[in-house]
């Protein structure tokens, strides 16, 4: 799943999540479909948004954040934490 977002991330949040998802394997926990509830987002300049994300997994609620910063004309996320 990593080479599928390699696009819109910055290589350190590549490489967390290939390590997460060959811990997810390697333990085998199944993937499971994620449901987006609620998404904020605050301008923060011209070229910087953050996002806060309210996720359903499974029964649980998760929370999520996100900072993108344009980079040459596109969205890149530069940070990335999931609780």
């Amino acid at each position: 799943m990593p080479d599928r977002l390699a696009r819109w991330v910055t290589p350190e949040i590549r490489f967390a999540l290939a390590e997460q998802c060959g811990l997810a394997r390697r333990t085998g926990v199944q993937a499971r479909e994620i449901e987006i509830m609620r998404i904020r987002v605050c301008r923060v300049n011209a070229s910087t948004a953050e996002a806060s994300l309210v996720l359903k997994d499974g029964d649980r609620a998760r929370a999520a954040a996100i900072r993108l910063e344009d980079v040459s004309g596109r969205w890149l996320a530069t940070a990335l934490d999931i609780g």
